[in-house]
């Protein structure tokens, strides 16, 4: 490659990256519809012009900051699945999955946000990349397994353990909650955190886990 062209090659990719790191911004604080191509070009201190062309529609951009922030979690997910397999004792494998989504989201919480505005633009969840259907593959695997050695309840689908798991890791940071329980119960954010973790876990444990 030309010395030419590599300039040309860096200049694109420095715009690329301002782009999308003004689009990250203003996408997990205001959202979506909250958020327009002149706002982004404003905050990256570049000419409209230039989104749509490295970029297109607004949708591109939404979809391509959407999933790099989720594939991150996806990532750290897999590399905890893959150190955790060693432990064949299920009720200490969900505790520590419940604990590394939760800290994990604890974080970044632009992942908790970003999904929040997924959801509340009534967009549907395309998320389905082949990290993200491994690692739920790998979830569900162990689930079914603990299942048939009798070491979950199985009158409860493994798909629904799951998506337990999901929703109450992130739902915690998605609302109000801890703001107003800190209030109520003069927590900092960090206690009532560690509170609520320790209590959604024996609260999960004590009902998908015979007695």
């Amino acid at each position: 490659m030309k010395e030419g062209e590599k300039k040309v090659q860096i200049r694109t990719l420095n715009t690329q990256n301002k782009i999308k790191q003004a689009a990250k911004i203003l996408f997990v604080q205001h959202g979506f519809d909250g958020t327009s191509m002149g706002d982004i070009a404003e905050k990256a201190e570049v000419n409209q012009s230039l989104i749509h062309h490295h970029f297109g529609a607004k949708q591109n951009l939404w979809n391509l900051i959407r999933d790099e922030i989720y594939e991150d979690y996806v990532l750290a997910a897999l590399d905890f699945l893959a150190q955790d397999n060693i432990n064949p004792d299920i009720k200490t494998q969900l505790e520590s999955l419940i604990a590394m989504r939760f800290q994990f989201i604890q974080k970044h919480p632009e992942l908790a946000r970003i999904m929040a505005w997924q959801t509340l633009s009534n967009m549907p969840a395309s998320i389905n990349s082949d990290h993200s259907q491994r690692a739920m593959q790998q979830v569900l695997e162990r689930l079914r397994a603990a299942q048939e050695a009798g070491q979950l309840c199985q009158n409860i689908p493994a798909e629904m353990i799951a998506v337990i798991v999901f929703i109450s890791t992130i739902g915690w940071f998605q609302n109000d909650y801890r703001w107003l329980f800190s209030q109520a119960l003069h927590l900092s954010e960090e206690a009532l955190d560690q509170q609520y973790l320790e209590s959604l876990s024996r609260v999960l444990l004590g009902g998908v886990c015979p007695l």
